[in-house]
């Protein structure tokens, strides 16, 4: 009953972004807050989730996407670095990391190169700016890592707008995927559904791991993010 009352609210999401995308010049006076770039990033999340409901549909026709969705985060990245001893590729989509970067620290990780894509508020409340400092604590802990030899090369950069879901994806062999969780009360707030993980046991599942690893580089290159660390040195240097 929760997932077709997902299915639905996503679809219904969706078409009304559209709808606001498309006639933005003329209400974007009742909301002056609202920028077009973070409709196309939200667009962009919305599609995405979009297209691994029909991708899961797709198995009941002809293909078989098999997922593990018995397990927590803590326990999905654990299994899967157990899995992967050493990693390539590391993708990191989600809201801020809190969570998930002192997990992947507690299990030890060999990474080569760790590309991590996280949220950073343009605005001025003091609940966005609490916001900000929260993520140079959670940006640091990436960088102890990166300082102890357990990630070789580290590139952070930042997206402005609300997520709805996060994905860890290592090399070609796993995606951990899961939905976010908002909070009416505030504008940063998100808590985690328990993710599913999808290895490349199946040609199905090679397929969905390949798309995701297109949509992170997309997003990862697309001019609706900001590299991190030089979006924060502007920002110092102005203040």
């Amino acid at each position: 009953m929760f997932e077709k009352i997902t299915r639905v609210l996503t679809k219904i999401a969706t078409f009304l972004l559209a709808i606001i995308i498309f006639f933005f010049d003329i209400i974007k006076d009742l909301f002056p807050w609202l920028t077009i770039e973070q409709l196309f990033g939200a667009a962009i999340a919305l599609f995405i989730s979009l297209f691994i409901m029909v991708f899961a549909d797709m198995k009941a026709i002809r293909l078989d996407l098999n997922c593990i969705e018995d397990k927590t985060l803590s326990e999905s990245i654990a299994f899967v670095f157990k899995e992967k001893r050493h990693i390539n590729k590391l993708c990191v989509f989600a809201s801020t990391t809190g969570k998930i970067v002192p997990i992947i620290a507690a299990n030890n990780p060999d990474i080569d190169d760790c590309y991590v894509l996280i949220r950073r508020i343009t605005g001025t409340n003091e609940e966005e700016q609490l916001f900000n400092l929260r993520m140079n604590s959670f940006v640091n802990d990436w960088k102890e890592l990166q300082k102890s030899g357990k990630i070789k090369k580290l590139h952070v950069k930042s997206y402005d707008f609300f997520p709805i879901n996060y994905s860890i994806i290592v090399d070609n062999s796993f995606v951990i995927y899961g939905l976010l969780n908002s909070d009416s009360t505030s504008q940063t707030k998100v808590s985690f559904a328990n993710p599913s993980i999808f290895n490349n046991k199946s040609l199905s599942n090679v397929f969905f791991i390949e798309k995701m690893q297109r949509w992170f580089d997309s997003m990862y290159d697309s001019e609706l993010v900001k590299d991190y660390f030089e979006d924060t040195r502007q920002k110092l240097s102005k203040g």
